[in-house]
């Protein structure tokens, strides 16, 4: 099994959370993949969330004066427009150097021509997207086919400065409170640049955490930051207590986000098992489930449970614990709020 895991990806079990054991690593590596399997219908609510209401409110939401369509494939002459505005300001300065004569007319024509050929990064993803969709379906993609089919990348793009117009001619300012209607007061009191920018910087900071995810990095390996704010992929957190802290506030980040957009999303995504599963797991004793159930906070055997069965599920319900059932001093089964009705049958 090492070698199917890599011995490389457990180092970080041992230097990060301090587990040298090695059949330990191993259970750890297991309880891992339980934490990215409980976070995931969180990180899919926020960019099923994020990509509807972005494309339910511009089409929805006319601006002042139209730079591109709002018809449904408004994303299309969206990222037109920017590949024309990039292209005009490249232009510019080619024309500039031409007349300074720093460049020959034959050269100012092929750098021109080749200016043309390019597209903006979004132009280029859409294409992509419609390239593989068409291969997929045999026909061309209609517009709920593309919209599900673009990244999240793509759409937490759209949320950057280059999409911003003070005269309410592209998305932002005149979408913040369309799209995010629900922005606590502290952000709202802000200017309308600055609530498009914290919003930005919270959404691509989840982005990062979920792209490490789908590269198979820990879900509980996070980084120190430099002096400029920026992540320092150098400079580990160490120790099992700071992971789980900084994992529970990116969950608690996600469900906020989410609720920025709608609280009815927040509420449903809350009554699924898999948020019970990610706040149980996401614990010290969680972790010990794993690779020491005898370190588990709560344990009892069977006719301890037999006799205190009431109040063991009440605890087990109001405060979220995970407890180890045992019989002859081993490990029969753990109960927490996913299985609860279990402690019935014993």
């Amino acid at each position: 099994m090492l070698n199917l895991i890599s011995s490389e990806r457990l180092k970080s079990y041992e230097k990060i959370l301090k587990i040298t054991d090695e059949k330990q690593k191993i259970m750890a590596y297991q309880w891992s993949k339980g934490l990215v399997s409980s976070i995931l219908p969180a990180l899919q609510c926020l960019e099923i969330s994020l990509r509807n209401a972005i494309n339910y409110n511009v089409i929805n939401n006319k601006p002042r004066a139209g730079k591109f369509t709002h018809d449904d494939f408004w994303f299309k002459s969206l990222s037109q427009y920017h590949t024309r505005k990039t292209q005009q300001n490249q232009i510019r300065k080619q024309n500039t150097r031409l007349r300074k004569n720093e460049i020959t007319s034959q050269k100012h024509a092929e750098i021109i021509k080749q200016i043309r050929r390019e597209k903006s990064w979004e132009e280029r993803e859409i294409l992509k997207t419609e390239v593989k969709l068409r291969r997929l379906k045999g026909t061309a993609p209609s517009h709920d086919d593309i919209i599900s089919g673009l990244t999240f990348g793509f759409w937490t793009n759209l949320l950057s400065k280059s999409y911003e117009d003070a005269s309410q001619e592209q998305l932002w300012p005149n979408l913040i409170n369309e799209i995010f209607p629900n922005l606590p007061d502290i952000i709202t009191r802000k200017t309308k640049a600055e609530q498009r920018e914290y919003v930005e910087k919270r959404i691509k900071y989840i982005r990062d955490f979920r792209n490490r995810i789908v590269h198979h990095e820990p879900i509980w390996k996070f980084f120190n930051s430099d002096d400029s704010g920026k992540t320092n992929y150098r400079d580990p957190i160490y120790g099992v207590n700071a992971s789980l802290s900084i994992l529970n506030k990116v969950y608690n980040d996600i469900l906020e986000i989410i609720s920025w957009m709608s609280l009815d999303r927040l509420n449903t995504l809350r009554e699924h098992d898999t948020t019970v599963a990610f706040l149980t797991l996401c614990t010290k004793d969680g972790l010990n489930s794993y690779i020491k159930p005898e370190n588990l906070k709560y344990s009892y055997n069977k006719s301890q449970v037999k006799r205190r069965k009431k109040q063991i599920k009440k605890s087990v319900i109001e405060e979220n614990r995970i407890i180890r059932i045992t019989k002859d001093e081993e490990t029969l089964l753990f109960i927490d709020k996913r299985n609860i009705a279990m402690i019935d049958l014993i």
